[in-house]
């Protein structure tokens, strides 16, 4: 069976969940980042403490995994961007996502490099998911209703129904909303699977639905629909093409309840914790950078020459 992610984190919370086997614990090095409610670091006593304590948490959660099966050699993941840009009928998908890729990792060190990586490996992964599905070996799609996977899925079934023919497609669709390990709680999942820890995937097998012709071409059809829109998003449960602006309302919430100085990726982190959005720091940051330009806010400091673009202070302007 092959598997399909389509974020790198996903993909590898996955590959080390096939890797587990029943009843085992995969090993390695923890490290632990403590922070006390004023900004200062945990003592060593603290960070040894919560080491142990997350350690212990581990332990207890691959007791009680659900083996995963396959090979991490047979899943695969993209992280192309897909829920961003136009992608007009007829165009060189790649060259577009290059472009795309290209804009949003203007805002990181080096990001042109990683961008390149994304691509090259994204035409790979393309040319070889589809050679062994039209040979009839079956695939399993993991998606959610996070803009990037269902973004995601679509496009992947876009490519499937140009094949003569296929093997049996399963699809997993994370569930919004589960119980959580202690008595009485409630996990949301709004992140996608990059979220998931790697103990849990086999708990979600049985939610596989193998996915008949029908429903494959709706799901094509869905990005064919939407795929020349600025962005697309998830709106009563089907994607939508929606504007450039689309989050800015959730990011102007913000903004609004901010100090006239602020540090930037404090409040890009704040957006998307209070509004669980479910798209990428990247694009808060390009929106914001419409704002500078708009004249809407203000740097008032640089970026450090390793750091992203955003770990700078901002002026709010009159205009805001």
């Amino acid at each position: 069976m092959l598997n399909i992610v389509f974020s790198d984190s996903a993909l590898g919370s996955l590959k080390v969940a096939q890797s587990c086997r029943e009843g085992g614990v995969i090993g390695g090095a923890t490290s632990v980042i403590l922070l006390r409610e004023d900004g200062s670091p945990g003592t060593p006593e603290e960070l040894e403490r919560a080491a142990r304590e997350y350690e212990e948490r581990e332990r207890r959660a691959w007791e009680k995994a659900v083996p995963m099966d396959g090979s991490p050699g047979d899943s695969y993941g993209f992280s192309l961007g897909l829920s961003q840009g136009a992608i007009p009928q007829g165009a060189d998908i790649w060259e577009d996502r290059r472009q795309m890729l290209g804009r949003q990792f203007s805002i990181y060190p080096n990001g042109g490099e990683v961008m390149e990586e994304l691509i090259s490996r994204g035409k790979e992964t393309t040319d070889t998911l589809l050679r062994r599905i039209e040979a009839g070996e079956p695939a399993r799609v993991w998606y959610s209703d996070e803009p990037e996977e269902r973004s995601g899925l679509c496009w992947f079934m876009s490519l499937l129904t140009r094949l003569p023919s296929h093997g049996e497609v399963w699809l997993v669709k994370l569930p919004g909303w589960e119980a959580g390990e202690e008595p009485g709680t409630l996990v949301q999942h709004d992140s996608g699977w990059g979220e998931i820890d790697p103990a849990r995937w086999g708990r979600y097998l049985s939610l596989g639905e193998q996915a008949e012709e029908i429903l494959c071409r709706a799901l094509a059809r869905e990005w064919e629909e939407t795929r020349e829109a600025p962005l697309r998003a998830v709106i009563n449960g089907r994607l939508r093409g929606v504007g450039e602006d689309f989050y800015d309302p959730w990011i102007l919430d913000t903004l609004e309840k901010a100090p006239e100085e602020f540090h930037q990726a404090r409040l890009i982190g704040e957006i998307l914790g209070r509004h669980r959005l479910g798209i990428s720091d990247a694009w808060v940051a390009l929106r914001m950078e419409e704002m500078i330009r708009q004249g809407m806010l203000e740097p008032t400091s640089q970026p450090p020459e390793d750091g992203p673009v955003y770990h700078r202070w901002l002026r709010k302007r009159e205009r805001l």
